[in-house]
């Protein structure tokens, strides 16, 4: 499950249940905080999934942004579903939170939920935001045809993403990015 590989991620720990019972003192926002890093945990879900608001602070995360924070915006309404923003909304908070801290020290991690299992994000076509044409050739995928299309979609959101950093001169020598999957 999402927290507990979470977990043992950022606190580079199999045990995922001593972690949780309080052995975190040496997580990875925690020792990045102590080094001049603001910390921010980003998310398209709500932050209080799983107690995760309290769990993440606790392992260091200083800021927690998450629907609750894209909810308070009346223009982010129509992206905003049960599971969470849309990924592309959350990705530009990323982008956001790259210029304000642009020559200070910042760790964020960002989950986004457009691709989570079993089906992805279904609501694509009556939302306001625009993607590529999925190819017929996508059908093979039966049943996953929907998961696959939000795979494809996410890969367009991320190339934006990525271009736009770099358009703004966010991408330097010390900046590092790690794309990793949740789940799929």
């Amino acid at each position: 499950p999402t927290l507990q590989a979470l977990t043992v991620t950022f606190n580079s720990h199999p045990n995922d249940r001593m972690i949780l019972e309080g052995y975190h003192q040496n997580s990875l926002a925690r020792i990045l905080s102590r080094h001049g890093y603001h910390t921010v945990f980003l998310r398209s879900a709500s932050k209080y999934y799983a107690g995760e608001n309290i769990i993440f602070q606790k392992y260091g995360f200083r800021d927690i942004i998450a629907r609750e924070y894209f909810a308070q915006y009346p223009q982010n309404a129509e992206y905003i579903y049960d599971w969470g923003v849309n990924d592309r909304i959350m990705l530009q908070k990323l982008i956001e939170l790259m210029e304000e801290y642009r020559e200070r020290k910042l760790f964020v991690v960002v989950l986004g939920v457009d691709t989570h299992p079993p089906h992805g994000r279904s609501e694509y076509g009556f939302r306001k935001v625009e993607y590529p044409e999925v190819p017929q050739s996508y059908r093979k995928f039966g049943r996953a045809y929907d998961f696959m299309r939000s795979v494809k979609n996410h890969d367009h959101d991320l190339a934006m993403t990525f271009a736009e950093i770099k358009r703004r001169g966010l991408y330097n020598e010390n900046t590092l990015i790690i794309a990793t999957a949740d789940h799929s």
